[in-house]
């Protein structure tokens, strides 16, 4: 993903780092998984951390550095402009040769982008907020920053998965007039990064996330399985990004590997890779679909592959073409900034 502020003040977070490549390919996997069977339902059960995480290690770093407003703006200025010609591009290669041009379609292609770049503005929107977010995790105490978490994981997830099953009808009559649950999942995350970094959970603490994030996992699984089956078509509730179960997992994830970097420095050839791929996730992610589109998904020795296998080459295929190309675009100078 978008390079989030991935320099901790006194040099490279390798954590941090780890954590992005990681979650890059998980992202990959993701799109390579499907919905169908009972293996691409397990697959993507374990994929669905990796956008929380984004957006905490995004948190992380914003909220602890006094950036200004000017630059926020700046970043989101560049992110609208990587949007539109990544997403000229998608529409000159996957688009125009199968349903021809357009000019009313091809504009409105140009700014709502293949359906992966929704991510893009979710983040533009984290960097609006940052500033005034950063003013007030920087005042504020663990007490009310625990308020605010857990408001907004009752609003932002548990009260917008509720909303999502179709029932609770007065209460979706409420919060549509609260207009409560937009971004606030987002905004949990985000501000739940600069929390654990400056107060970083004991032992017990993590104990007791890492087992809640076991279950949420568990619950992605076995509870989109339960409700498919008994609607007699996929049901992606517990898949959402907002989901508590997913929400949880992705915090459970995040520090888990963030307490291991912490105690345990890797070797500096493994730094040297992981810096690497972190430095190219956000052109992965830019370009994966592209390439598993184009490249890979023809390809039919994977397609007559058992599920799983089948799966996970076609994950890896796309993530190391993916990030053999961008780390080949990023050798010409302008493009870092698109990549």
């Amino acid at each position: 993903m978008e390079q989030l502020e991935n320099r901790a003040p006194a040099g490279r977070d390798i954590g941090a780092d780890f954590l992005r490549a990681l979650a890059c390919f998980f992202v990959v996997l993701l799109h390579c998984s499907g919905s169908g069977s009972t293996a691409a339902i397990f697959i993507n059960s374990l994929t669905r951390f990796s956008v929380p995480v984004f957006v905490i290690i995004s948190g992380r770093f914003c909220l602890a550095s006094d950036r200004t407003v000017g630059h926020y703006l700046k970043k989101c200025l560049r992110l609208l402009l990587t949007f539109v010609l990544w997403s000229a591009l998608y529409y000159c290669l996957l688009v125009l040769p199968y349903e021809g041009f357009d000019a009313a379609g091809a504009a409105r292609f140009l700014v709502t982008g293949p359906q992966h770049f929704w991510y893009i503005y979710a983040a533009m929107a984290l960097y609006l907020a940052a500033p005034v977010l950063r003013v007030f995790c920087e005042n504020a105490d663990k007490k009310r920053l625990e308020y605010f978490l857990l408001l907004t994981f009752i609003f932002g997830s548990l009260v917008k998965t509720a909303l999502d099953t179709s029932h609770f009808a007065l209460l979706r009559e409420i919060i549509e007039e609260m207009k409560a649950e937009y971004m606030l999942g987002f905004l949990c995350l985000f501000v739940f990064g600069f929390y654990e970094y400056r107060f970083p959970p004991d032992r017990k603490r993590r104990g007791m996330l890492y087992a809640l994030g076991a279950a949420g996992l568990a619950a992605t699984f076995f509870g989109t399985l339960l409700l498919t089956r008994r609607s007699g078509a996929f049901n992606d509730l517990l898949f959402g990004f907002f989901a508590p179960n997913v929400m949880l997992s992705g915090a459970a994830v995040y520090v888990f590997f963030t307490q291991r970097f912490r105690t345990h420095r890797p070797g500096e050839r493994a730094k040297k890779v992981i810096a690497l791929l972190a430095d190219c996730s956000f052109g992965i992610y830019l370009a994966h679909v592209l390439v598993l589109d184009t490249a890979v998904a023809p390809l039919d020795f994977i397609n007559g592959l058992p599920a799983v296998p089948a799966i996970l080459l076609r994950a890896v295929m796309t993530f190391c073409l993916t990030a053999l190309a961008v780390w080949l675009l990023r050798k010409i100078k302008f493009m870092r900034a698109l990549t």
